[in-house]
């Protein structure tokens, strides 16, 4: 049970990733109303594609990663789509989180001073302490990670109770379904932990039912921080006027504007070091997994033994190149993140579905558990996501 709620916290703080920091202004313009929709639509999908893709992992022996699930289940045509387009989204992916985390601090975390500090030198402690949270595995991550999530739940609960007697709530009736498709990636992005399934089943042993509570719960989990935080910020800040969403996306920083805007509106500074906690925490407990999937991903593709010296070479493959890239192409943390929902869409959501046609109906590699809804809920899947995915070519 100590195993499954350590998963689901991993899960949550996965999911509930840096993605919170652009949310509440990529999406505004949808409206309060319409964005709870997308974002209960998508969660629905997370979980039904997370339980295709932990139904595939277990028709291979523990430690399979992606590039071996592809590749068995479809062909190697498919392992070599799932290498180079799974490389390039955790480094890009961890480029923008230690881009983003190295903004938040030179931007000041606790207050709203600029730091002038050497931009190599703001991410170097980033890197020492993921660094020995990848050698020491989950003897110590796992409660590291529960103690940074806690701290971002409590923040979150911190600002919501500030902020209610600022709360407006005709400010969640308008909605604009035009910008439906604009914003729709990033929802995928915000729920993309699928990555983690592997890792996850590494953890608990192999055991489909603790694995399938863990994505359920901890999905949930972040369904609901996604939420209140969505709502707080779309109750008390206009979408036109002086202190607005345009406002905020207009801005050279709309980071340190989202947060000057929140303190102007509720009139309390230690909101803004709320926000700050959670966005640290957010971006702590994401780069957590997708390092540690990294890890196990690159190790499963070159063979790598996970002793001292394999583990070194690993963290040295997972960290170095992300470190290279921020120093190289520092603060394209938005870019990065709004695009890459439909890399996402592709890797996590389209793609499983594929596998788990071709491992049950054609290569018959299907045994022990399988994902309710058989075919006509996998084409319903792949019909609506194909379309999501060909509409944001025409946006």
């Amino acid at each position: 049970m100590n195993r499954v709620v350590g998963a689901t916290v991993l899960v949550t703080g996965v999911t509930v990733g840096a993605t919170v920091l652009a949310l509440p202004f990529t999406i505004a313009q949808l409206g309060f109303p319409l964005a709870i929709l997308v974002l209960l639509g998508v969660w629905l999908v997370t979980v039904y594609s997370s339980l295709l893709t932990l139904e595939v992992n277990l028709w291979f022996p523990s430690g399979a990663n992606f590039v071996t699930m592809a590749y068995k289940s479809v062909g190697r045509w498919a392992a070599i789509f799932t290498w180079i387009f799974y490389v390039f989204f955790f480094y890009s992916f961890i480029t923008a989180y230690l881009s983003g985390a190295n903004e938040i601090i030179e931007l000041g975390l606790f207050g709203g001073h600029l730091l002038k500090l050497p931009h190599w030198l703001v991410a170097l402690p980033w890197l020492l302490i993921y660094g020995a949270t990848l050698f020491f595995r989950f003897k110590s991550v796992d409660i590291f990670n529960r103690i940074l999530v806690a701290i971002m739940v409590i923040s979150l609960l911190l600002v919501l109770l500030t902020a209610m007697k600022h709360i407006k709530l005709q400010l969640l009736i308008s909605t604009n379904p035009h910008y439906l498709m604009v914003g729709t990636p990033i929802f995928f992005t915000a729920f993309a932990f699928q990555y983690l399934i592997p890792t996850l089943r590494i953890y608990l042993q192999s055991n489909f039912s603790a694995i399938r509570k863990s994505i359920i719960a901890g999905s949930t989990f972040a369904l609901l921080f996604y939420v209140v935080w969505i709502f707080i910020f779309f109750a008390l800040i206009p979408l036109h006027g002086v202190h607005s969403f345009v406002t905020i996306l207009n801005s050279t920083h709309p980071f340190l504007m989202l947060i000057e805007v929140m303190q102007l509106i509720t009139r309390y500074p230690s909101v803004g070091l709320f926000i700050r906690i959670i966005i640290i925490m957010a971006i702590a407990t994401t780069f957590i997994g997708m390092s540690f999937s990294l890890f196990d991903f690159l190790a499963d593709s070159f063979k790598i033994i996970k002793n001292s010296r394999g583990k070194l070479i690993l963290i040295v493959f997972v960290l170095l190149p992300p470190y290279l890239f921020t120093l190289i192409f520092p603060h394209k943390f938005v870019e990065i993140i709004f695009y890459s929902g439909i890399l996402a869409l592709l890797l996590y959501y389209i793609f499983p579905i594929v596998m788990v046609w071709y491992g049950r109906y054609i290569k018959q590699l299907s045994f022990g558990q399988k994902v309710f809804g058989g075919r006509t809920l996998l084409v319903i899947n792949l019909i609506v996501l194909l379309s999501i995915l060909g509409l944001q070519f025409f946006n």
